[in-house]
């Protein structure tokens, strides 16, 4: 099983995951709730399984809210992250296997030892404890929430797009 460390993840930082929980309190229950847009209006385009709508998704830079989610916010410009999003994925669910234009910046927020990565063919489990996780998501990948469902454990990351290079 893969770890953080190997090729295809890093831990680059850490959070304080008290505020990004308290952030979230604020936001309906759904999949994907987008943070940025190409506009102060475009809240539909960046959560689309339609990827002819992100062309370029390093256009999606503008805050959507602006009374809100400071902390949220801050890590958005400390990380450089583009078409950020919080995704939870409800017990007994998957995406689909597939690979992303550029890595990812993955915040658990909240998971347990029955959601885990398939990057590449590898096992990877990230732990809800503030570390910042920078994911070559150029490579087949999927994530499972794997509890049962008479559980309703809801797995939730901060999930963005990053060109920035960090030093690993």
């Amino acid at each position: 099983m893969a770890q953080a460390g190997s090729h295809l993840i890093k831990k680059i930082g850490e959070v304080d995951l008290d505020q990004l929980r308290d952030d979230l309190l604020y936001i309906p229950e759904q999949r994907q709730y987008p943070l940025q847009g190409k506009s102060k209006d475009d809240v539909n385009s960046a959560i689309s399984t339609n990827t002819n709508y992100r062309n370029d998704e390093e256009e999606y830079t503008v805050r959507l809210y602006d009374d809100m989610l400071e902390y949220t916010y801050s890590i958005i410009e400390e990380y450089g992250l583009y078409r950020t999003r919080y995704m939870s994925l409800p017990s007994i669910t998957c995406y689909g296997y597939h690979k992303d234009s550029s890595p990812r910046i993955h915040i658990p927020i909240t998971t347990n030892e029955n959601c885990f990565f398939l990057v590449d063919e590898q096992l990877i489990r990230l732990p809800a404890d503030g570390s910042v996780y920078w994911v070559d998501t150029r490579y087949p990948h999927t994530f499972v929430n794997a509890n049962p469902h008479v559980s309703k454990f809801t797995r939730i990351h901060l999930i963005g797009n990053t060109n920035k290079t960090f030093s690993f």
